[in-house]
């Protein structure tokens, strides 16, 4: 298999369309049909099926297109840094970085975890700031930073991203409410209480309706304030706040816990690096490789 039957099959799978896919790459539809076909034949297994009058890809497809995509990507990538090294510059690497963080509900990783990143890459002049998940996009989609760690992959086109972790949230709660449960909790005890509504739509929150709809529960969701005064005033009177493990609020409101989602509950927030395509830079991939190793060593903090 080459990367042009790479680029064939995700845009077949985009469309479901020879006709169409052929109009997106600028080729023609039986040079698509020949290199699905070519596919199949390497592969031992059928991708596209018929569908009526027209075709209807396979799951095998899907999936095999999914990681067609992150193949593409990684050459991407080695082309990025190659054209990095043969540029002029000077000893030190610049990496301006944008980090999820939710107003007292936590982030992925804690200011340690980045002065880590500083003891193992000197070289690397390092910095770093915390904003909401959107946010960090639009900084990287304005050049505002180089690189943003957000919640979910992004789907704008000028974008690539990798998968750093997935992390299972924390409900934080009332010392008197968490007595009604043991050492976790589950959906259904989440949408036995009043829940503060996630601040980030895109992903955090499509998860949690997701998770619940599938269960059949509906949730009691609440808009809160992002200040301390309305958190603590939400969770005193019996609601619950679903957050990164390091969340301070425990430690700020009296009598306040927080208490991680059962592993029986598969539902977790994804976290993903992101930068711009054709910018992959060897500071970028040092800081992917420390984040994935800081989540494998639990330096989260």
């Amino acid at each position: 298999m080459n990367l042009a039957q790479f680029e064939y099959l995700i845009a077949l799978a985009e469309t479901s369309s020879y006709a169409q896919a052929a109009k997106k790459l600028y080729i023609s539809p039986q040079a698509i049909s020949k290199s699905i076909a070519d596919m199949e034949r390497e592969l031992g297994a059928k991708l596209v099926e018929k569908s009526g009058r027209g075709i209807a890809v396979t799951p095998l497809a899907v999936e095999v297109a999914r990681l067609a995509e992150s193949a593409l990507q990684s050459v991407s990538e080695m082309r990025s840094l190659a054209k990095y090294q043969a540029e002029p510059r000077g000893t030190e690497d610049k990496l301006r970085l944008g980090v999820l963080a939710t107003p007292y509900r936590g982030s992925p990783f804690g200011e340690n975890a980045f002065n880590r990143f500083e003891s193992r890459y000197p070289d690397v002049r390092l910095k770093v700031s915390f904003h909401s998940s959107e946010a960090c996009l639009t900084a990287l989609l304005e050049g505002v930073v180089d690189a943003s760690i957000v919640m979910g992959r992004p789907f704008q086109s000028e974008i690539a991203s990798s998968k750093i972790m997935s992390i299972r949230p924390v409900a934080t709660m009332s010392t008197s409410r968490a007595r009604s449960y043991a050492a976790s909790v589950t959906f259904l005890d989440i949408a036995a209480a009043p829940l503060a509504m996630p601040y980030d739509l895109r992903c955090g929150y499509a998860i949690l309706a997701g998770a619940l709809q599938e269960r059949g529960l509906t949730p009691k969701l609440v808009n809160v304030a992002p200040s301390l005064e309305a958190q603590q005033a939400f969770i005193v009177e019996g609601g619950m706040i679903l957050c990164f493990r390091n969340t301070p609020l425990p430690s700020l409101i009296p009598e306040t816990v927080a208490i991680p989602l059962s592993t029986s509950e598969e539902a977790t927030w994804p976290i993903y690096l992101a930068h711009k395509k054709e910018q992959f830079s060897p500071a970028i991939a040092s800081m992917l490789d420390h984040l994935r190793t800081a989540a494998k060593r639990n330096w989260l903090e």
